[in-house]
């Protein structure tokens, strides 16, 4: 028990840290970092939304680092699954991307 709330204590202080040498996020700045972001998509981002179709820079700004990175290259393009353990970010579960764009999630 004590390891579990050392590690949120941790994870809390690395995001304060992070959201305060980054400024406060908001759609509008989302808006402003990435121009070719709709008003929506950015919305969906800044509310830790997911959602097919989304990038992996998307669910990135979304949900934080994952925690693990699986690649593989075929004929058919690259697919990536990306592991989230739900420590330091809002989801528990894994994202699938098709040549960059989410295809499917388990959580």
């Amino acid at each position: 028990m004590k390891e579990v709330f050392l590690v949120m204590v941790i994870c809390g202080l690395l995001f304060g840290v992070a959201s305060f040498m980054m400024g406060p996020t908001t759609p509008e700045t989302l808006q402003a970092k990435y121009p070719s972001w709709t008003t929506a998509e950015c919305e969906r981002v800044y509310n830790h939304e997911i959602w097919l179709g989304m990038t992996r820079t998307m669910a990135f700004e979304s949900l934080g680092f994952a925690d693990n990175y699986n690649r593989s290259v075929s004929s058919a393009g690259t697919r990536v699954q990306l592991v989230y353990r739900g420590g330091c970010n809002y989801f528990r579960g894994y994202l699938y991307f098709q040549n960059g764009r989410l295809t499917s999630w388990q959580d």
